[in-house]
C-alpha cells in the first residue's frame, strides 16, 4: 500500500486524538506509531537486496519473492499487547492513540492484501519460518 494512504488513516487518527485530547504529544505518537510502522519492510528489503537502496525498488514489494519469507517484524498484533503495557508510562490517551494507528495500519494492510489471515502474527510468522508460501493466499 502506498505510504499516503497510512499517513492520510494516521493524521486522520492523529487529529481525532488531538480533538479528544488537545494533546500534540498523544497526536504526534499516534500520528508516527501509524506511518513509521513500515520501516520495518527494510528488514526484508535488505535481506533481499543486500545494502544496495533503490527508493522505486522498495516501493515495490519484489523482494518479498526474492526472500521467499515475509519477516516484517512491526506488522504484528502481539505489539498492542505491549502498547498496553506501557500506557501507564505513556499515558493512555497516547497509548490509545497509538493502539488506534497501529491497528488501522494493520487493517488496511489486510484489506489491501492477499495474506493468511494469521499473517499479521509475529509467532505465526515465526512458527512457519517467516514462509511467503504459507502467509500468502494466492489467487488460483
Amino acid at each position: 500500500m502506498r505510504p499516503v494512504y497510512h499517513i492520510l488513516a494516521s493524521a486522520s487518527v492523529a487529529a481525532v486524538v488531538y480533538g479528544l485530547s488537545g494533546s500534540g504529544v498523544a497526536s504526534g505518537a499516534s500520528l508516527a506509531t501509524g506511518v513509521l510502522i513500515d520501516a520495518d519492510h527494510l528488514v526484508d528489503y535488505f535481506k533481499a537486496r543486500g545494502l544496495h537502496f533503490d527508493w522505486q525498488d522498495f516501493m515495490g514489494v519484489d523482494y518479498f519473492t526474492k526472500n521467499g519469507q515475509i519477516i516484517v517484524p512491526l506488522h504484528s498484533i502481539e505489539l498492542l499487547l505491549i502498547v498496553g503495557l506501557l500506557a501507564p508510562l505513556l499515558g493512555w490517551v497516547t497509548a490509545l492513540g497509538m493502539a488506534a494507528s497501529f491497528f488501522l495500519h494493520l487493517l488496511m494492510d489486510m484489506w489491501a492484501y492477499p495474506f493468511h489471515p494469521l499473517t499479521y502474527s509475529f509467532i505465526f510468522r515465526w512458527l512457519h519460518r517467516f514462509d511467503r508460501v504459507v502467509l500468502v493466499r494466492e489467487e488460483r
